[in-house]
């Protein structure tokens, strides 16, 4: 299997930008507890790349 990059992002519809909601959502998934858990849980099989 050949290696590929991809990163995934948040998007949303203009009009929900500043739903609380969604704005909780961007929260967490920058969180440094996030980034820890991926580095730690897998181990460098996918990397956090925030």
């Amino acid at each position: 299997m050949a290696n590929k990059n991809y990163a995934v992002g948040l998007a949303t519809v203009q009009s929900k930008a500043n739903d609380p909601n969604i704005q909780k959502l961007n929260q967490l998934v920058v969180d440094l507890k996030l980034k820890d858990y991926i580095n730690n849980y897998f181990k460098g099989t996918i990397a956090p790349v925030f």
